[in-house]
């Protein structure tokens, strides 16, 4: 059977929710199928309405403790930097 359109029949998208922790932010979720974002997952996205099938973890604190490293903010008291 062929979905249209025309008559609504066609099945929802599938998606996940991409979260992103973050070290000095709240943690963000984002839709995998229409990049909309959220504080709070639920079943489907509030936007596109794809339905969601679980969670996938984008850890971004890593890549914010890599940029205060290389660019001298972040100070570790034990090593002496």
């Amino acid at each position: 059977m062929k979905y249209t359109d025309v008559d609504n029949s066609r099945p929802p998208a599938t998606a996940v929710w991409v979260k992103e922790e973050y070290l000095f932010e709240p943690d963000r979720f984002k839709c995998s199928n229409c990049g909309e974002w959220t504080l709070q997952p639920s079943q489907e996205c509030p936007v596109c309405g794809a339905r969601m099938t679980g969670i996938r973890k984008d850890p971004v604190w890593i890549d914010e403790i890599v940029f205060i490293e290389e660019n001298g903010v972040w100070r570790d008291p034990q090593d002496g930097r």
